[in-house]
């Protein structure tokens, strides 16, 4: 189908499953008005909303969240793009937590995706797929504690994680394949920092920060 475009201001928006309908972009723009989806598929998904909370399934190659003062609870599935480029994700939100689901096996050109917030909690879970370039994951909060998961055990190709939060704690677990090109940086402030590193070889470092594969 072609490009949906919806601008309204101080109007909810929601839907029931829309599993039949895929569209080339869809572009979103609200105010103190809430999203929630139960499917969306499109090439790229890019919604912004303010002072109330953005939910729902949604599936494409690119996607962007962006909301204030509300949350943000979404399972995404990622597409290889139409345009041939890397797949992105980004998720930003304030005053509010980030609770995500990633399944990102559809794409093999990797996957830069990075979600923010601040004054809340950030969880994300992430399944990486075989792919043809390295990914970036991150994970960026402001007085609130980072929950991080992601299995990378099947990529094959670099990867970088970079965790950072202050006035929280982290908890990150990754597996990665042994001698996989692998880059890790957790940075806190004023809370604690618990890491948990496994390779297909069964090898676990727990607490620290990483830049290489230790074992």
């Amino acid at each position: 189908m072609g490009n949906l475009r919806i601008d309204a201001p101080n109007t909810s928006l929601s839907s029931d499953a829309l599993d039949n309908l895929q569209w080339d972009k869809v572009h979103i723009r609200l105010s103190a008005s809430a999203v929630a989806f139960q499917s969306l598929y499109a090439d790229s998904i890019n919604i912004r909303t303010t002072n109330s909370s953005i939910a729902g399934a949604f599936d494409a190659g690119n996607i962007s969240l962006a909301t204030t003062n509300g949350a943000i609870t979404a399972k995404l599935v990622v597409r290889e793009p139409k345009d041939g480029r890397q797949s992105q994700v980004m998720i930003e939100t304030s005053n509010a937590h980030v609770n995500l689901h990633v399944d990102a096996t559809p794409t093999t050109s990797g996957l830069w995706m990075e979600s923010k917030t601040k004054n809340g909690r950030i969880a994300m879970g992430t399944l990486l797929g075989p792919a043809t370039t390295g990914s970036y994951i991150g994970a960026v909060n402001e007085n609130g504690t980072i929950d991080f998961s992601l299995d990378a055990s099947q990529t094959g190709q670099p990867l970088d994680v970079y965790n950072k939060t202050m006035n929280g704690n982290v908890v990150s677990s990754v597996m990665v394949p042994h001698q996989q090109p692998f880059k890790g940086h957790i940075q806190n402030m004023n809370g604690s920092v618990a890491v948990n590193l496994v390779s297909n070889r069964g090898c676990s470092v727990k607490r620290g920060i990483f830049i290489r594969f230790p074992c």
